[in-house]
Order: structure tokens, then C-alpha cells, then sequence
């Protein structure tokens, strides 16, 4: 995949292009990790300093539901987001020392789909997140 700007991908979802959400999904970008609410709208401050709290997360909700990004719960069961880099289904495994994240392209939900089924539970949707310790934060002690 080569290069995708921030730009490309607003456009693509049929938003206006704004400076705000630019820079709200070139922050994660650059980031390489999921950042909460709160980091993002640290940096894009930097940026806009009239910019409100408010602003940023319903920027952030919009750019999820048009499928921009992605979010997992973290640790703390504040919601960390990240830049949807493809449309296949996938999960991540997050640092439970630094917060970087992966995503990962394995779903064991097909095993669990049996085990549903004996309940006569039927899933609408799932989500699975794995909490480590990334190489970095091991080679740190």
C-alpha cells in the first residue's frame, strides 16, 4: 500500500476536508500507536490552540463510524484510536507498559461461533483486544 494522506482518506468518506481533522488523523498516523482522546487532542492543540475538547471527540466518533478509524478499549476503559489502514477484519494486541499497538489479522471467533451456538446466543459483533508487553518495554525491564 503506498502512501495514504489525511486528505485522501476524508474525501473518500464523503466528509469536508478541515484543517482539524487533518490533523487529527495525521497525529495518528505519524503516531504508529493508538492514542486516546486526550493525547490527540494534546497534539492537535499544539496546532489549534482555540480548539476545544468537544471538537476533537465528536471528530473522532464521526471519523470512526465512517470507518477512518479504528478504536479498541484500553486497559483503563478509555477508547484508543488508530488510523484504519485496511478493511480487512482484524484485532489488536496493545502494550500494557508503553500503549503501542498491532493489528492483527487473526479472528478466533469461528472457534467461539460452536460454543455460541450451544447457548442459542448469536453474535452481532465482537471485538478482541490481547494486553502484553511489547518487545521495547520487555528490553527495558
Amino acid at each position: 500500500m503506498g502512501l495514504i494522506s489525511s486528505e485522501d482518506l476524508i474525501k473518500k468518506a464523503g466528509l469536508k476536508v478541515t484543517g482539524k481533522r487533518r490533523a487529527i488523523i495525521d497525529i495518528l498516523l505519524k503516531s504508529g500507536n493508538m492514542l486516546s482522546a486526550k493525547n490527540i487532542y494534546d497534539r492537535v492543540k499544539k496546532e489549534y490552540p482555540d480548539i476545544n475538547f468537544s471538537t476533537v471527540y465528536r471528530n473522532l466518533n464521526l471519523l470512526a463510524k465512517k470507518g477512518i478509524l479504528c478504536f479498541v478499549l484500553s486497559e483503563n476503559k478509555s477508547m484508543i484510536f488508530s488510523v484504519k489502514l485496511s478493511d480487512e477484519h482484524h484485532h489488536h494486541i496493545v502494550c500494557k507498559n508503553c500503549g503501542s499497538s498491532v493489528a492483527i489479522n487473526y479472528c478466533p471467533m469461528e472457534f467461539i461461533e460452536k460454543e455460541l451456538k450451544e447457548y442459542g446466543f448469536s453474535a452481532v459483533e465482537h471485538n478482541f483486544i490481547i494486553y502484553g508487553i511489547c518487545p521495547e518495554c520487555k528490553a527495558k525491564g
